[in-house]
């Protein structure tokens, strides 16, 4: 098995150099082939061949000793996943009968390169429970009511707190926005009026680049915004959307934040509620682990959690939510093989199995509702909850998400040191958006 260290997320283009590539690494993945018409090849991230597999004693060895089948397991970061992927797509050779796509590289582009899944869904055995599935993660895979791949992990954002904190200054767990800042306010002024000036009462990431899109897209969807419609109009002009970069900066620049924010990365922010430097936090659920861990938290035993707030009209709970799926190769030389591997590593019994055992994120609700999984991640149903109130920012996603999310992190930056007023920075980014998609339609 080959493994390369995690790089930053990139879309590649299908473009010139992949062309002028692809005749030139093809012609190996042809030799290579053919003498493993028989073996499906699974190409994948090696953080979720553990996490999502169980690894090289988890279910692929399962599989194979079950079926006879043998499977050979390609690991790489996500850029150089993507672009084997479509060096592949473009040749039609299918040197992979399997890839691992996140959130944010599936669009509908990908579509005549893919394996259409309705069928096998309509056909699977009754034990399979695909209505069990998130139907959120779903609509990733999804693009013109056809099924392309199979989610099988996904993590949604939370708001994390302290209760103490929050109990010391009289502060109830706020339930939308306005009463987020009302929080923030009255929790500093309790915190300065004690001489307490080195804790904040939020903790928000600012690093520039996609990690500040991430963040400040929290805050977007739970004001019930979204990047585009289903038509492809942007949607970064609305009163939403302005009104969520409005209340985005208002801890930064009331100083209810860290001064550090504009750089502040998602491990700082999962940092400063580890060593107790903030009172709130709407981040990654996953992190819940990280920050409820004697061996890592100082006060692992203090949190608390809650859906996100969410602006009046907007359902409880939306917010942003980001994952894995297996797609199939439309050029397999072995389609129902492969339908196997991806049915037998997404099963019930399989998504329990790495959940428990390897911490993946399930994306079945029996899962989150399976007391076993409960007792070990009480909040999980709330999880569970928050997955069911979100769906996508751009519909039927976007080839040139990268450049989207520059654009619109840009534009967060500048107005959350000052540069820009929302306003401002929101139209701009519309404008971007939208000649984005001209140029793509």
């Amino acid at each position: 098995m080959k493994t390369c260290c995690h790089a930053r997320l990139k879309i590649f283009a299908i473009g010139v150099i992949l062309l002028f590539s692809a005749s030139f690494l093809v012609a190996g993945g042809q030799q290579e082939n053919s003498s493993k018409s028989e073996t499906i090849t699974l190409l994948t991230h090696p953080v979720l061949y553990t996490s999502g597999t169980g690894g090289d004693e988890g279910l692929i060895p399962k599989f194979e000793q079950e079926t006879g089948c043998k499977v050979e397991v390609v690991t790489a970061p996500l850029e150089e996943i993507l672009e084997k992927s479509l060096i592949d797509f473009i040749s039609g050779t299918g040197s992979y009968d399997i890839f691992t796509y996140n959130d944010r590289s599936m669009h509908s582009g990908l579509a005549k390169y893919l394996l259409p899944l309705n069928d096998y869904v309509t056909d699977v055995e009754e034990s399979y429970k695909f209505e069990d599935i998130l139907p959120s993660t779903i609509q990733v895979c999804t693009f013109n009511d056809d099924l392309y791949g199979i989610p099988f992990r996904y993590g949604c954002f939370m708001l994390y707190y302290r209760k103490d904190i929050l109990n010391r200054y009289g502060v109830e767990v706020p339930q939308d926005y306005e009463q987020l800042m009302v929080a923030c306010d009255k929790i500093t002024t309790g915190l300065r009026a004690d001489g307490i000036d080195d804790v904040y009462a939020i903790v928000t990431g600012g690093e520039p680049g996609h990690a500040i899109f991430e963040d400040f897209l929290t805050w977007f969807v739970g004001h019930g915004a979204s990047i585009a419609d289903a038509q492809g109009n942007s949607l970064l002009n609305s009163e939403a959307a302005i009104k969520s970069l409005q209340d985005y900066v208002r801890p930064y620049q009331n100083g209810w934040s860290s001064p550090d924010t504009p750089g502040m990365t998602r491990d700082g922010v999962t940092t400063a509620m580890q060593k107790g430097k903030a009172a709130m936090a709407l981040i990654y659920g996953g992190y819940w682990g990280l920050i409820t861990n004697p061996e890592q938290s100082e006060f692992y035993d203090k949190f608390g959690w809650d859906l996100i707030p969410s602006s009046p009209g907007v359902k409880r709970g939306r917010t942003n939510f980001g994952g894995w799926q297996f797609i199939i190769n439309k050029n397999s030389k072995n389609p129902e093989k492969a339908w196997e591997l991806v049915k037998y590593l997404t099963n019930p019994v399989a998504a329990k199995y790495v959940a428990l055992n390897h911490a993946n994120a399930p994306v079945r609700k029996s899962v989150y509702n399976d007391p076993e999984y409960l007792s070990r991640y009480p909040l999980a149903k709330d999880w569970s909850r928050a997955f069911e109130a979100s769906d996508l920012a751009i519909p039927g996603g976007h080839p040139k998400i990268a450049e989207i999310m520059d654009h619109i992190g840009y534009e967060v930056a500048d107005a959350l040191v000052g540069n820009k007023t929302p306003r401002e920075a929101m139209l701009t980014a519309h404008q971007k958006v939208t000649e984005i998609f001209a140029q793509t339609e």
